[in-house]
Order: structure tokens, then C-alpha cells, then sequence
């Protein structure tokens, strides 16, 4: 169930079915298999996914962060691994340091 601007429920409804019965949901052209909504204080995002099993939720994404540009997520991942990657050689450098 999905609320809509004035707070009324209403469900998601597929576009159409295949020949196995599972859901189709069309969203700007594309298909997708599965649907998740998730609510927060300031509105809802809706999640579609390719799978029939469910769409992908794990507790390293953050809400929201499939919405972004994939452009934006490619630098934002690319620092996070030099920022890592970085920590981890000035670590191993002191360790070396102690060894010898």
C-alpha cells in the first residue's frame, strides 16, 4: 500500500503479468519484477527491482542512494576506496616501523 498526497492509501497495481504469472511493473520504459516502498517523515521511496525474489536491501546502502546519478555514486565509491586503501598503508607502515 502506497499513501498518496492527501494520506489515502492506495495499492501498486502490476502493468501486466508473464506467462508464469509473476508481476511486471513498468516504470519509464523498463520492466521491473519486484516492488518496495519505503516510508519516511518527509515522504516515500519507491524501489523497484530486477528480481522476483524482492528488491535488494542491505544495511550498507543508505535510503535513497539508488536514486542518485550513477556518475556521482562511481566518484563517491572511487574516494571511499582511496580513503580506505590510504588508511590501510599508513597502518601497515606503522606496523612495519615497530617490526623493525
Amino acid at each position: 500500500m502506497i499513501l498518496d498526497e492527501d494520506g489515502k492509501e492506495y495499492e501498486i497495481l502490476p502493468d501486466r503479468y508473464d506467462e508464469d504469472g509473476n508481476s511486471i511493473y513498468i516504470w519509464q520504459g523498463r520492466e521491473y519484477y519486484s516492488i518496495q516502498v519505503d516510508y519516511y517523515p518527509k515522504g516515500r521511496i519507491v524501489y523497484y527491482g530486477h528480481l522476483y525474489t524482492g528488491v535488494c536491501d542491505g544495511v550498507i546502502l543508505f535510503p535513497g542512494t539508488a536514486l542518485l546519478p550513477r556518475g556521482f555514486l562511481v566518484i563517491m565509491y572511487g574516494l571511499s576506496l582511496i580513503y580506505l586503501f590510504l588508511g590501510i598503508s599508513i597502518i601497515s607502515d606503522k606496523f612495519m616501523d615497530a617490526i623493525e
